[in-house]
């Protein structure tokens, strides 16, 4: 008997096949189709573009594992910065997200272990030993490249919105809030947004201040390189969607929809809430991420009823 696959008028006898496929696009922000910019038989996923814009990170499994690698915008390089080398317990990678710089990444190292620590982490973009800074995931820089605002997994199993400098310990600016999703540190210094439940909140590096904007389902933020404007991704919504939010005011317009077959999802397996990010292109003009896509086959075995 040899395997085949299913043409009409067939009889199932058989199983079936399914393969996800994970690649990295562009979502331009004029509402224009999405752009390819890594596209391999390689799990490829979670991009951060680097503020000079010549190259960016991301993860891959290439090798059977996470490892974080960053490649050149025209492909002319791709090399390896974070692998199982730096961390031999590691599991799996979170969020990267390049410094103000472009001279270091954060990232977060899920590692085995009985204590499953979640080490948010800081490598050199050109590779070299890490730096743990805290136990958390999902970071983002400060303009100057000082602090990191992330989800901070406290001893206690709570996870506030906090800051931290390397080698201090972190300051919780926004608790009691479950599901936080993923930070984003504005521009111009002035504001944290984070989306949840209720909405988005601005809230100030100080945690003195604080706005809630009603916009639900932007679980996914960017900010405009004016500070003007967030950009939200609306990867769970049906269909995908993303959309512009004036901080302004808050009002909020559809840039685009996506068929159903364009799933935004960097990570599906991925259980933390907050994980999932977009990266702003240095020009402001698209914003890139991972991307998940099924394909299913239905197989028979010649001969099998015979």
């Amino acid at each position: 008997m040899q395997l085949s696959k299913l043409t009409p008028g067939m009889v199932i006898a058989g199983g079936r096949r399914t393969v996800t496929d994970r690649d990295i696009v562009e979502l331009p922000l004029d509402g224009s189709e999405p752009r390819t910019l890594l596209a391999t038989s390689l799990p490829e996923f979670a991009p951060t573009w680097s503020p000079t814009g010549d190259q960016f990170a991301y993860i891959t499994r290439r090798n059977g594992t996470d490892e974080l690698w960053v490649r050149s915008a025209e492909g002319n390089f791709d090399r390896p910065v974070v692998t199982a080398k730096e961390f031999p317990t590691l599991e799996v990678l979170l969020s990267p997200i390049f410094s103000p710089d472009g001279s270091r990444i954060a990232y977060t190292a899920l590692l085995a272990g009985a204590a499953r620590r979640r080490s948010l982490s800081i490598s050199p973009a050109g590779g070299g030993a890490p730096t743990v800074v805290a136990d958390g995931y999902a970071p983002t820089w400060s303009p100057d490249g000082r602090k990191i605002a992330f989800l901070w997994i406290r001893p206690d199993g709570s996870i506030p919105l906090a800051t931290v400098s390397v080698g201090a310990e972190p300051s919780a600016i926004l608790t009691g809030i479950p599901g936080l999703n993923g930070p984003e540190w504005s521009p111009s210094g002035k504001w944290i947004a984070v989306s949840t439940f209720m909405g988005v909140i601005l809230i100030s590096p100080d945690g003195k201040e604080m706005r809630t904007l009603p916009a639900p389902n932007m679980p996914a933020l960017a900010w405009s390189n004016d500070s003007k404007t967030l950009y939200g991704l609306a990867y769970n919504a049906d269909p995908p969607s993303l959309k512009a939010m004036d901080v302004a005011t808050g009002s909020v317009r559809t840039l685009a929809e996506y068929h159903l077959r364009f799933q935004p999802l960097p990570l599906i397996e991925n259980s933390y809430t907050g994980s999932t990010r977009i990266s702003l292109a240095p020009d402001g003009k698209s914003v890139a991420v991972g991307t998940a896509s099924s394909q299913a086959d239905l197989w028979i075995l010649d001969g099998a009823l015979k």
